[in-house]
């Protein structure tokens, strides 16, 4: 017979177990002995496991590789799960807004002459900005983007007439970019000295060269636009474009 706790060879009659001392009283007979299978506990080695007998141990040994082979197929599993966060956390992160996005938001804006698109595509650091010289402190940038639309929409209203909304759709508008040039040298340098006054540094700028049409218009219209890169998203060119003047600014 065995010990049901350990598994090592006890004789008949021995009250307790020579190599664990649990009790032994009572034991079934060798017959039931040899088909009982005693628990195994997951701390078992293999030395262990030479005082079981084979079936015992083979059993024994199953379950803990079993539950190994769990852990680490769990621990795996869990990796590449964090691998795909991490991957995709990095791509946002990372990716920013590409020049053709900023294009398009910008005459998106443009056309439907939004205060609020323009901010969008200006720095956070030119905002403070802006709104500083204008006498807005940070929690008032509603306030500050309200009155940046009155005063262009009266100056549109001026020009164009009262029912100037009603002459442009941007579902009228179709644009297409004709040209890109990087700026460099000199060029580049002052845009970085502007905007570094402002604790803004521009690793790249480029000037966009668009072509655009109206529905119903046969004439075309061509428009340059200068962008900027901060980090890692183009932005438009806030001084270049004179964005400051729907405040009062030069």
């Amino acid at each position: 017979m065995f010990c049901l706790k350990c598994g090592a060879d006890i004789e008949e009659g021995t009250l307790f177990c020579t190599q664990c001392g649990a009790p032994v009283e009572n034991q079934p007979s060798a017959g039931q002995a040899q088909r009982a299978q005693p628990a195994t506990p997951a701390q078992y080695t293999n030395q262990q496991y030479q005082g079981m007998p084979s079936s015992v141990g083979a059993v024994a040994a199953v379950k803990i590789k079993r539950k190994k082979t769990g852990i680490i197929i769990g621990i795996a599993a869990a990796a590449a799960v964090l691998v795909i966060v991490i991957i995709f956390a990095v791509a946002v992160l990372s990716g920013g807004r590409s020049y053709k996005e900023t294009v398009g938001q910008y005459l998106r804006a443009n056309v439907n002459a939004e205060v609020k698109g323009y901010i969008e595509l200006i720095p956070d650091q030119a905002v403070a900005t802006l709104m500083s010289q204008n006498g807005y402190d940070s929690s008032e940038r509603s306030e500050f983007i309200k009155e940046g639309q009155e005063n262009l929409d009266r100056a549109l209203e001026r020009t164009l007439g009262e029912n100037w909304k009603l002459k442009f759709s941007y579902k009228d508008f179709k644009y297409d970019i004709e040209d890109i040039e990087g700026i460099s040298g000199e060029d580049l340098e002052e845009i970085r000295r502007n905007y570094r006054r402002m604790a803004i540094d521009v690793s790249e700028a480029m000037a966009v060269e668009i072509k655009s049409t109206f529905k119903g218009i046969e004439s075309e219209g061509t428009q340059n636009i200068t962008l900027i890169k901060v980090g890692n998203s183009w932005y438009i060119d806030f001084i270049e474009m004179n964005v400051g003047a729907f405040w009062g600014l030069n």
